[in-house]
């Protein structure tokens, strides 16, 4: 169900990807969503669980979010929906900076 929404316009700016999501499993959505030439440059975040008390995930999992191109993730069960909130500001922030340094690499545009 998420593809078929991701298909739709607008393109969203981040996809936070639930590593138990019922129906297709993580690698089978990435491999998708890479596939997809609209799709592919989506930042994507994973919501991994933790793996001790702490707000950290084991070596396997991090290596696995590696192998699929995540490197940022929230660890749950959220300590709170503020942190998701603050999780999402800080991404989109970052999701503006790279596009303004990639729209500054491509300096001006032609004048007609």
């Amino acid at each position: 169900a998420a593809l078929l929404h991701l298909e739709c316009d607008p393109v969203p700016d981040l996809i936070l990807l639930d590593l138990l999501t019922p129906g297709m499993d993580v690698l089978e959505f990435r491999r998708r969503q890479m596939a997809e030439p609209r799709l592919c440059g989506i930042r994507t975040c994973a919501t991994p669980p933790r793996s001790s008390g702490d707000d950290t995930i084991g070596e396997a999992t991090a290596a696995i979010l590696r192998d699929l191109g995540i490197t940022c993730w929230l660890c749950r069960p959220f300590r709170s929906w503020e942190t998701v909130v603050h999780f999402v500001v800080e991404q989109m922030a970052l999701v503006r900076a790279e596009r303004e340094q990639a729209y500054s690499k491509r300096g001006p545009l032609p004048t007609p």
